[in-house]
């Protein structure tokens, strides 16, 4: 497991880092051209994210980040050192989030979801969807294809245990939208943590 686990964590760094390098060098060469036509183009760079979130997430963390609505599943790549984040900055601010990424790319917003997903296919790796589309809610999410934990692993298992046991025990905000989406897979252990 351990060995597994380290060859994981290696190739979704050096995937990452090449599809930061792809990125970096693509925005560098649309800046330069968009200079020589006298055209205004802003400033886009890319870096892998150093943050804790970025990395392995235990399933409490994982079932906090579900309860705050940071992710939607309790069976995230995070959960198995198999994802990454990547973040995009634009003449210097940070544009990790839906509404500053569009405000700050303005018109260039559709052609950086287009080289954004041309990158992961390049970089051979996947959007938080797992696939080949950009993705919105979590635009810095970068992970191996088929690198989510089946929703029958003992981490997810976890994930949901410790979700009920926030939510219905220790009186944590509900986060409906998941509760209605797994209401099946949720039943046994809400039934656990509820007060009678």
């Amino acid at each position: 497991m351990g060995k597994v686990k380290q060859k994981a964590t290696k190739e979704i760094v050096k995937r990452s880092k090449t599809f930061v390098s792809n990125m970096n060098a693509l925005y560098k060469k649309l800046l330069a051209d968009a200079k020589k036509e006298g055209e205004e183009f802003p400033k886009v760079t890319f870096a892998l994210g150093q943050g804790s979130n970025t990395k392995l997430r235990s399933p409490e963390k994982q079932a906090e980040g579900v309860i705050l609505k940071n992710t939607k599943v309790c069976w995230s790549a995070h959960m198995v050192d198999k994802a990454r984040h990547v973040n995009t900055t634009v003449n210097g601010s940070l544009a990790n989030k839906k509404s500053t990424r569009a405000s700050l790319l303005g018109d260039h917003l559709g052609d950086y979801k287009k080289n954004w997903i041309a990158g992961l296919k390049k970089a051979k790796i996947r959007s938080a969807g797992g696939g080949l589309k950009y993705i919105d809610w979590d635009g810095p999410h970068v992970e191996l294809p088929d690198s989510k934990p089946s929703k029958t692993d003992p981490l997810v298992l976890k994930c949901l245990d410790e979700y009920a046991r926030l939510t219905r025990k220790s009186g944590k905000k509900k986060n409906a939208s998941f509760e209605k989406k797994n209401k099946t897979r949720l039943e046994s252990y809400f039934k656990k943590y509820e007060k009678k």
